[in-house]
């Protein structure tokens, strides 16, 4: 089982696939314009999964995959807002399984992309978390919880001349990490962190509040040396020191602590935000049943409790969770102090010019240095 011990092997494997990203990426562009074509040889069987960088522990798909004679092909994204462009381009096809952020899934729904899921044909979905099955109430029949966890801020405690509490310190920083700040390329999440920030809401729809938000994210410009996420590797800004602080979430940082114990996650006193991933089985995949077979594999209490230590994310499997180690379940960075969950905003739907005020606030501040 990957565990703390095997967190090199993990940051390696990362690297690995952190240089695939985009060449992954390019060749689920390429494969739109082919959507329609005659399906492949039944002795090849394939499953297209459209996922995060890094997100599955690549031993158990070589399991699946030697168990179902299959080849599971991984295309990745590395923001929502990415994912939602890729899979609107293609009227949701192309893709076998979809992982899905909470936010996104009612939506998927709504649009008759994704096929609906019982204890039937996922038969491990009765070890979920009630939770989080029900907080996606518009989608929970239609995706299988996969991961959790917060967003909060990794940073280098050797360069720092006081410690970083609070996404305060990151949208007013001291003047020592000008320019070595990485900030997440995601209008929502950018605009909900400077608002909690300054003390509201991180869903507020309060124009005033939004606009103050805009002008501290634009104050903070100057600071920032890029728009985008850390390389999950050894090679990491935030390793070598290129980057001081940066935000993160919870398990990215944790591995990266494991390469560099200097690296510190900090959980921002003024809150976070709960996130929970879904996985997702499209109604244009062509094979479905196999599809669905997959994601139950991944479910599997002792597979989910193996994916938990991969990833150092909480796992929403209750009988997964009875499997996990106690250095898991007692690190708070990993499983939320009950404070910090007190303290934490969850994904709220907004009125259209909520949303359409927030993407223009992170395109006048990103503008064109968001991440390449």
């Amino acid at each position: 089982m990957h565990g703390h011990l095997d967190s090199h092997a993990r940051v390696d494997s990362r690297a690995f696939r952190r240089a695939a990203l985009w060449g992954g990426l390019l060749a689920s562009w390429f494969f739109l314009a082919s959507v329609g074509a005659a399906p492949a040889d039944a002795a090849s069987k394939s499953l297209r999964f459209l996922t995060w960088d890094e997100y599955t522990d690549p031993d158990l798909i070589a399991e699946f995959e030697a168990a179902h004679d299959v080849d599971i092909e991984l295309f990745y994204y590395e923001t929502d807002e990415e994912r939602d462009e890729v899979l609107v381009q293609s009227q949701g096809r192309g893709y076998d399984v979809i992982l899905v952020s909470d936010d996104a899934l009612g939506r998927y729904q709504g649009r008759g992309w994704l096929v609906g899921m019982n204890e039937s044909s996922v038969p491990n979905l009765k070890f979920m978390e009630k939770r989080w099955r029900e907080t996606a109430a518009d989608g929970k029949d239609y995706g299988i919880p996969y991961a959790w966890g917060t967003s909060g801020i990794a940073y280098r405690s050797d360069l720092v001349s006081e410690p970083i509490t609070g996404w305060i310190d990151l949208l007013r920083p001291q003047p020592s990490i000008q320019g070595k700040i990485l900030m997440v390329a995601d209008s929502w999440e950018l605009v909900g962190i400077a608002l909690l920030a300054l003390g509201y809401d991180f869903n507020s729809e309060d124009p005033t509040q939004l606009d103050a938000a805009g002008n501290l994210l634009l104050s903070q410009r100057g600071f920032v040396s890029r728009y985008g996420y850390p390389n999950l590797s050894e090679e990491s800004s935030l390793v070598s020191g290129e980057t001081v602080a940066a935000t993160m979430y919870s398990g990215d940082a944790l591995a990266l602590k494991d390469v560099d114990p200097r690296i510190t996650y900090v959980v921002p006193e003024e809150g976070t935000f709960l996130w929970c991933d879904y996985l997702t089985v499209a109604t244009a995949s062509s094979d479905p049943k196999l599809a669905l077979a997959f994601i139950d594999f991944l479910q599997v209490p002792k597979n989910a409790a193996r994916t938990s230590e991969y990833l150092y994310y909480p796992s929403p499997n209750e009988a997964a969770t009875k499997l996990l180690p106690e250095e898991l379940l007692t690190d708070e960075n990993v499983y939320p102090s009950s404070d910090a969950l007190a303290h934490a905003f969850r994904y709220e739907a907004m009125a259209p010019r909520t949303i359409r005020k927030r993407s223009s606030i992170y395109q006048n501040v990103v503008g064109n240095i968001a991440a390449q």
